[in-house]
């Protein structure tokens, strides 16, 4: 397996997060905060301890940023499907940064549509979709959407290659602003960077590069502070979040916390996440046999094993040129260990 490590930060993408914080600034510390709490931590104070990098990150980007009057239309309600959309759909497609006048809008919609199916669990539609008529019937049929989200993404449907455009536009005209702002936080950012140097390239150990057995061959991987504490992983690239290791569950040859407990009975509340961990009892198998065992998309079944991995419930072997996921038992005795001790 050989991986291409950038020790870099994307402008591009960071441009791209910086706009949605900092068109959302107490919103996004609100939705952090209340993250921290659902993963067992006490948000605030690990917000107001780890987090102030970032508070001057965007802080920094706002003061230098270009605002026009067509931002509110992709960047207002940090909360909305909508910004999640956009936000995918640029990350897992960089290529149309470049090549937008050579990508139809047939393919921008093919990958909207494909996004909203597999984030959202719902099926695909019966036919193309191809008119207005269409497109209001498939929105209409997912009740996941509020209808601030279904009039935008419908808007974007209709013509997606225009919206596309003018959000590449509004990015880069914020480049130098992104500039100022990573200036701002030099110092402390090439500490953050040689941690997650150091993560990356350890060979085999660690959550982070048991994750990487589950990717293709050939990815690239990048640090991002606009996304802070998340793992994005696409089929060709990888964005490892700078402060991730704070909140990071299930590493190796590590006895499990009462804040990893909390983290992993909120996961198996879940019965997508059940439901792997029953078929994984029974044998090991790889995404495409679990997807088609439990009736889901691979890409969602990605997703749920991205969280197990994270709790430490399953690890990953590749074999004959698949990737197979086991059940990690140790670690789940000892999360039932932990839970009689907390519970008797």
């Amino acid at each position: 397996m050989s991986h291409r490590i950038f020790t870099e930060l994307d402008p591009f993408i960071e441009t791209l997060g910086l706009l949605i914080h900092s068109h959302n600034l107490d919103e996004t510390r609100t939705s952090i905060i209340k993250e921290l709490d659902n993963l067992g931590f006490i948000g605030t104070d690990l917000y107001s301890k780890h987090f102030k990098i970032f508070d001057k990150y965007i802080s920094t980007f706002k003061k230098y940023s270009v605002v026009g009057a067509e931002d509110k239309f992709f960047f207002e309600d940090i909360e909305s499907n909508h910004i999640n959309i956009i936000t995918m759909l640029m990350i897992s497609n960089k290529d149309f940064v470049d090549k937008i006048d050579e990508i139809s809008s047939q393919k921008i919609n093919h990958d909207i549509i494909e996004y909203i199916v597999e984030s959202m669990e719902i099926s695909l539609p019966d036919k193309e979709i191809e008119n207005l008529e269409d497109i209001i019937s498939f929105l209409d049929s997912n009740n996941s959407l509020g209808f601030n989200d279904k009039w935008k993404i419908m808007k974007m449907l209709q013509n997606s290659k225009y919206y596309l455009k003018k959000l590449i536009s509004i990015i880069n005209n914020n480049i130098d602003a992104y500039a100022q702002a990573h200036k701002s936080i030099s110092k402390q950012l090439e500490k953050l960077i040689n941690q997650y140097n150091e993560t990356v390239t350890l060979n085999g150990t660690g959550l982070f590069n048991e994750m990487l057995k589950s990717l293709t061959d050939n990815i690239d991987i990048y640090p991002t502070l606009a996304f802070p504490a998340l793992l994005i992983a696409f089929e060709k690239s990888c964005y490892y979040g700078l402060l991730s290791p704070l909140v990071i569950r299930g590493e190796k040859n590590s006895k499990l916390t009462q804040e990893d407990f909390l983290y992993c009975l909120k996961t198996l509340s879940d019965k997508s996440k059940m439901e792997i961990i029953k078929t994984l009892k029974v044998s090991p198998k790889y995404n495409l046999e679990i997807a088609n065992e439990i009736g889901l998309t691979a890409a969602t079944v990605s997703y749920h094993m991205a969280v197990l991995l994270t709790c430490g419930f399953v690890s990953v072997e590749k074999q004959d040129g698949r990737v197979y996921y086991n059940l990690k038992k140790d670690t789940i005795k000892d999360f039932i260990d932990l839970m009689e001790e907390t519970l008797i």
